[in-house]
């Protein structure tokens, strides 16, 4: 996708931070505070629904776990639980949909209640209630507005939970379409993301009815950055878009053109009209409309672009500029006449001058070593948008940029840009372990967490960090005991040296960082009998929670595990038919893995 585009191509992507915070910091449980121990249920179904109404929570809430534990699919059980998702009880409520969930269609007639649930006070809850929606697949059909609404709630993991579960209960598009758009006009730009991937989700499938969508005036703006999230596959739709560069809206028209612009070399069949609007009066579509001629490389836009450089505009001259570079790759003086501008605009006091420098910079074809000197300055620039480009642009660039980030480790300033760069780049930034290890020293629990998350995602090479990762199992700072298991875990057997201080904190006060120890050892090593017998059940558990990272997480470790794991076997056979495609790989690979 274009850097010139709506900035969506990151959705769904879940940080190292992110990963530990939902599986690990939260607990494998959304809104619950701690573990309770498991009590004594009476038998049979009519037994556990009664203790549903035992003074005593722990009772209560082992009864409501063991209906959905064991898919209690009676009309009488269903009931029961859709009455319990409006208990004053809070761990009442969450467990009751997590149940309904996992007895899945089933469960239809508590639609009704679920849907009702969406409107709970604590976001954790509406987790489930929307998972729950999610695993009843088809029989939730009824519920389709309510959750297209729960794309706009104002808890980014609920709308992630949505987009989940409207996929599974696979509405028709005729269906979501108007009321995906209709919930455009009104929603949040944090939710704008989610709709717009929501109804891009069709792919190449749908790209036929959003062409004929682009004959609703209202709806063209949208449908433009619909087609331009689908890209590529979306190249039927380049004479369409190019007749929208003459719409009286200038927001359409631009639109259109990153539409085109994501489609990519498809769109070359557009030129000329691309080119006619190089004098737009809306300077938004005259600078897109350079850029994509300048995306294309073809000559046929070459004059346009020569005739738009006369301006004395000094974005459009860097634009101008950059696009005269990538048409004529071979011509070293317009290449390096294009980086020292960008270079100076990145200097620039003007914040959209150094947003539009770093967006442009990403595509240029200069070398690595010129790039990453010319993102130094910007990886750490004062706007947190110029920061996340430049950083990005950076992680592009692979192992070629570790001697400079290396080096930037070094400056307190730069620092923490490199740490969260070389984090990004992964496994390949593996020659920087030593130089994060020595950056340590007299650092703040802030800064060492971040270094064990940029070592965890370095994965097994960052194998010399394992004895200060055994030392910060101790730290007084919780976050910084949680980081290190996280990079303990990723690092894998070869962190074969934090085993016994791993074992001392599995009856850890901290139920966090229980849980945190015992995920670590089993990736470090999943044969060991005793750490999977702990490990296993606190897995099973997670399958079924409503974060879908932490479900992810634990279908890989339970894989790992192997036969060790072999009580897992329902759980994961449930999971394949999670409504989270990445989930269902993983229990499918699991499952092969405890034969």
């Amino acid at each position: 996708m274009s850097c010139f585009s709506t900035g969506l191509a990151g959705i769904g992507r879940a940080s190292a931070r992110w990963t530990l915070a939902m599986l690990l910091a939260a607990g494998f449980q959304t809104v619950a505070s701690g573990e309770e121990p498991t009590a004594a249920q009476p038998d049979g179904t009519a037994g556990r629904i009664a203790a549903m109404a035992d003074d005593d929570p722990a009772v209560r809430h082992e009864a409501v776990d063991a209906l959905g534990r064991e898919r209690v699919d009676s009309a009488e059980a269903v009931a029961a639980l859709a009455g319990a998702l409006g208990s004053g009880d809070v761990h009442m409520r969450w467990r009751a949909a997590r149940a309904l969930g996992a007895i899945g269609p089933a469960a239809a007639e508590a639609v009704p209640a679920l849907v009702k649930g969406l409107g709970d006070k604590v976001p954790g809850v509406r987790a489930h209630m929307i998972h729950a929606l999610g695993r009843m697949g088809k029989a939730a059909e009824s519920a389709v507005p309510d959750v297209v609404g729960m794309l706009a709630d104002p808890y980014a993991v609920n709308r992630h939970q949505a987009v989940s579960a409207l996929r599974a209960i696979d509405p028709s598009p005729e269906q979501m379409r108007p009321l995906l758009i209709d919930l455009l006009s009104k929603a949040s730009p944090a939710a704008e993301a989610h709709i717009v991937e929501m109804l891009a989700g069709g792919g190449k499938e749908s790209v036929p009815r959003l062409i004929a969508a682009l004959e609703n005036e209202p709806a063209r703006y949208w449908v433009c950055i619909v087609l331009a999230e689908i890209g590529p596959d979306a190249a039927e739709a380049v004479p369409a878009l190019a007749g929208l560069l003459e719409d009286p809206n200038p927001d359409v028209r631009r639109e259109a053109v990153l539409a085109l612009a994501a489609i990519g070399e498809p769109a070359g069949a557009a030129v000329e009209a691309i080119s006619k609007r190089i004098d737009d009066g809306h300077p938004g579509v005259r600078y897109s409309a350079i850029y994509l001629l300048g995306k294309l490389g073809l000559p046929e836009g070459a004059a346009a672009v020569e005739k738009a450089s006369a301006s004395d505009n000094a974005f459009q001259q860097l634009v101008c500029a950059w696009a005269n570079a990538r048409i004529h790759p071979e011509d070293a003086q317009a290449v390096d006449a294009a980086l020292k501008l960008i270079v100076t605009s990145l200097e620039s006091e003007e914040l959209t001058t150094r947003l539009g420098a770093a967006r442009l910079l990403c595509e240029l074809d200069a070398s690595a070593d010129a790039l990453a000197e010319a993102l130094a300055g910007a990886m750490d620039d004062v706007d947190p948008q110029v920061k996340a480009i430049a950083r990005e642009a950076v992680a592009q660039l692979g192992a070629k940029a570790v001697p400079m980030l290396v080096k930037a480790l070094g400056n307190e300033e730069l620092r923490d840009g490199a740490v969260a760069i070389l984090g990004k780049i992964g496994p390949e930034a593996k020659d920087a372990v030593t130089a994060l290890i020595g950056s340590l020293e007299g650092a703040d629990a802030a800064y060492c967490t971040e270094v064990f998350f940029a070592l965890g995602q370095i994965g097994p090479d960052a194998a010399p960090a394992v004895p200060e990762l055994i030392k910060s199992l101790s730290d007084a700072d919780g976050q910084v005991c949680l980081a290190a298991c996280f990079a303990l875990a990723k690092i894998g057997p070869a962190a074969g040296g934090a085993v016994d201080t791993l074992a001392k904190l599995h009856d850890s006060d901290d139920l966090r960082l229980a849980r945190a120890s015992i995920w670590a050892l089993v990736r470090i090593r999943p044969d060991d009998e005793a750490a999977a017998a702990r490990a296993v059940p606190v897995l099973i558990e997670a399958l079924t929670t409503g974060v879908e990272v932490a479900r992810i997480e634990s279908a890989i470790a339970l894989g790992d595990i192997g036969k060790l794991a072999a009580s897992a076997k329902p759980a994961l056979t449930a999971a394949l038919e999670d409504p989270s495609p990445t989930v269902r790989k993983a229990a499918a690979d699991a499952l092969g893995k405890l034969d």
